[in-house]
């Protein structure tokens, strides 16, 4: 039997209809709110640390780059004038617009890349193999390192006691001979017949030396005039592979590291994001492997 529907049975039903379908747009309303917001807030977030990162700059008119990880963001201030030839060059690589030899690919340099090394608490390495699969490498630069400016042309390479200089971070016998004797005698063109037969002369000889003169018997150049800074916590180098050649690899230091003043070309530190350095060096099983997303040169605030 049809029951026959009444008139206000119709109205409430529709009034039930109006009202889900008004709860279905505040809801629809909310979400959309709460997404412009979260899109806001990352922004905003972004645009804070790139503030925060400029306001602690040096000199306003050096690069500022940012490097986006996978443990977050890190900004870096670039030495224009301290390392000018090495500094442009690594902003070619990071813009993609070095020009490879044999090649019109023009690929950013670090993007997309995975840390390729990494001591917990110390330093972290990236950009050694970041163009592997394409082939191609750039070309090494002569290191641009003020010897002078960090006082290692003063620096005596012995200790008034005898002891090595400790700013060279030699700690064994072993590291000695390859580090300094080596370097030393191979600078001299002498084989193991001259060295036993002047023994006495040449030990005179390197104690005089400074630790200038050791580094650039390994093969390290120098130059005066740069002004270049020892390397502390958040310091931005090129390493130097070989010796007295500036590579596309960077190193961050994580804390001082005198041992590498003179080793490697400072280009930078870090003005934001500290912390994030500190975090790619994660060594625990459950840390996944940290990855380069990619680095930006940002435009300087009109």
């Amino acid at each position: 039997m049809n029951v026959p529907r009444l008139a206000s049975d119709t109205a409430m039903s529709d009034t039930i209809c109006s009202a889900q379908q008004r709860v279905n747009g505040l809801v629809k309303f909310i979400l959309l709110c709460s997404l412009s917001c979260l899109i806001t807030l990352s922004t905003l977030s972004a645009n804070a640390d790139e503030n925060s990162a400029r306001a602690r700059m040096s000199e306003q008119s050096n690069p500022l780059v940012a490097l986006f990880t996978s443990k977050g963001a890190i900004y870096f201030e670039f030495y224009a004038a301290r390392a000018p030839r090495n500094v442009e060059q690594t902003l070619a690589l990071i813009e993609g617009r070095y020009n490879f030899e044999d090649s019109d690919l023009q690929p950013r340099y670090y993007d997309q890349s995975d840390i390729y090394s990494a001591q917990t608490g110390q330093q972290v390495i990236l950009g050694y193999s970041a163009l592997a699969r394409y082939g191609l490498r750039p070309k090494s630069l002569p290191e641009e390192i003020d010897a002078a400016s960090l006082g290692l042309s003063e620096q005596p390479l012995f200790e008034s006691d005898g002891r090595i200089a400790p700013r060279l971070g030699i700690t064994s016998r072993a590291e000695f001979e390859a580090q300094i004797l080596a370097p030393f005698y191979r600078s001299l063109n002498l084989n193991e017949a001259a060295v036993a037969s002047r023994a006495e002369e040449l030990w005179l000889q390197l104690k005089d030396h400074s630790v200038a003169d050791a580094l650039e018997a390994m093969g390290h150049r120098f130059t005066t005039g740069l002004g270049t800074k020892p390397l502390t916590a958040g310091s931005l180098a090129l390493v130097s592979h070989p010796a007295g050649s500036a590579s596309p690899a960077m190193l961050i230091t994580l804390r001082e590291s005198p041992w590498l003043d003179g080793r490697v070309t400072p280009i930078g530190r870090i003005v934001e994001g500290l912390e994030i350095a500190v975090a790619l060096t994660d060594s625990s099983q459950d840390a996944s492997p940290a990855r380069i997303y990619s680095m930006r040169v940002l435009a300087p605030t009109p």
